[in-house]
């Protein structure tokens, strides 16, 4: 038997093609023209920086920290231009790096023009071993964003193993009460509980909330749970078949 296909089923994949190859192609000229025009800029930093440091006479060897300091930052950045305009997300880079930050900026701007809505982040448990994040809640508690909701996901575990064994961040109800927040602890595999926390956060006022999720990693995948192994880690194809039929009887007894 032979596998019938029309021109009008050619000329669409033809077309698919077409489209894909051109707005490939479009990235990929974007990125080479944002490589070209960053090296530059940042070449041209880095020599206006050494310029300064000569004339200010610092030490030589810290003269030589402070350039590799400052390319390494620069390249960095570049590197994050390049692959962005590439179609690469980088989600959860950036989320290590600022996201707590923008959510309480976001919260103080909607405050300052008073705008109706709330600010929701979403924190991992090894996130908050970052002082950025701590510094975060200070401003927040300081300028009385109510309007903001701290979501901690306390499972446990990081890339590295335990959190209480590589920097233990606990305990977050009297961390976050003694930075000025209103703190909600939940089990965050009952849905009845997740919702009545988020309820409760919109009654606070003058202060932010944070609600402490209590969760288990890998949830309802009998060779993932609470396995720090698989932080970052995909299934293989028979891997994948268990954890699917593990997570679909699962639903199934949901739904009754």
């Amino acid at each position: 038997m032979f596998l019938e296909i029309t021109n009008e089923q050619i000329n669409e994949a033809i077309n698919k093609l077409i489209d894909g190859s051109i707005n490939l192609g479009g990235k990929i000229l974007g990125a080479l023209i944002i490589f070209i025009i960053g090296k530059f800029i940042v070449n041209w930093i880095n020599k206006l920086f050494a310029a300064m440091l000569q004339k200010r006479k610092v030490d030589a060897s810290i003269q030589s920290f402070l350039k590799s300091i400052v390319n390494i930052t620069l390249l960095v950045m570049l590197f994050l231009a390049v692959i962005g305009q590439l179609g690469i997300e980088l989600t959860s880079f950036a989320a290590l790096l600022a996201s707590v930050g923008v959510a309480v900026g976001m919260a103080l701007s909607g405050k300052h023009y008073g705008e109706p809505y709330r600010v929701y982040t979403i924190l991992g448990d090894g996130e908050t071993e970052e002082g950025q994040v701590w510094e975060a809640a200070m401003f927040a508690a300081h300028y009385k964003l109510d309007n903001l909701c701290f979501i901690l996901d306390l499972n446990g575990l990081q890339i590295d193993g335990k959190i209480t064994e590589v920097m233990n961040p606990t305990p977050y109800d009297k961390k976050l009460e003694a930075f000025g927040f209103h703190v909600i602890s939940i089990n965050a595999h009952d849905f009845t509980e997740i919702e009545a926390a988020l309820n409760e956060a919109k009654t606070v006022k003058g202060k932010p909330t944070a609600i402490v999720m209590t969760t288990t990693k890998g949830k309802g995948v009998s060779f993932m749970e609470n396995n720090a192994g698989w932080h970052g880690k995909a299934t293989n194809p028979a891997e994948f078949e268990i954890a699917m039929t593990e997570l679909k009887a699962a639903l199934a007894e949901l739904e009754g």
